[in-house]
């Protein structure tokens, strides 16, 4: 083989490899954590309740007696990156006695993952009562996990309105983004006092 057709085998096997780390970087959804497809939820009203606690599930398919809280029906609200500007966005709170994540589907299928080694860095916005807070969170699996957990349950206690922005930290020309509107979340103080006594 020539040096010219080596070459080229060298650049499609990097242009493979790149688009195979890629698309490591998504996963579609699995049940693994009781959180089951968001398409068919609605938004929330104000009347509803907004919170449920329930079991992580094992590899066995089986319920352990490690709880956790989350959102009954997904947030709803919009993605962008590259490729997709305001694509659809489902999410869901993941809220254990020791953490608080959020977990993203974007096209409210594939679940925005992350990797242990060298873990996405994202930065959280949060507006509730006019009052704006930052956090940093990453991503080592498949959820954004808060740095600051007191911080963001003190948040969630007040049960007031609130509106997330999420930007994925990048040292290239784009950002992922998500934004989150109206969340309501009503009841996380009864839930979470049973969750952690």
């Amino acid at each position: 083989m020539s040096l010219e057709g080596r070459l080229l085998m060298k650049k499609l096997f990097l242009i493979f490899l790149i688009l195979v780390l890629l698309s490591s970087c998504y996963s579609t959804i699995n049940d693994s954590y009781n959180i089951k497809n968001p398409s068919n939820n609605v938004s929330v009203s104000q009347d509803d309740e907004f919170w449920k606690i329930n079991n992580f599930i094992d590899a066995f398919q089986e319920k352990t007696d490690e709880r956790y809280l989350t959102n009954i029906k997904f947030m709803r609200g919009t993605f962008s990156n590259n490729i997709t500007k305001n694509g659809k966005l489902t999410a869901a709170f993941i809220v254990t006695e020791s953490t608080v994540s959020i977990k993203l589907f974007e096209n409210e299928k594939y679940v925005v993952t992350g990797r242990v080694l060298f873990p996405p860095k994202y930065t959280i916005e949060i507006v509730c009562e006019n009052e704006n807070y930052q956090f940093t969170a990453i991503n080592m699996d498949d959820r954004l996990s808060f740095l600051k957990y007191d911080e963001i349950i003190d948040i969630l206690k007040k049960e007031k309105v609130m509106d997330i922005a999420i930007t994925r930290d990048s040292l290239i020309d784009y950002r992922d983004s998500y934004i989150i509107k109206n969340i309501i979340p009503i009841g996380f103080n009864n839930l979470y006092n049973r969750l952690v006594p």
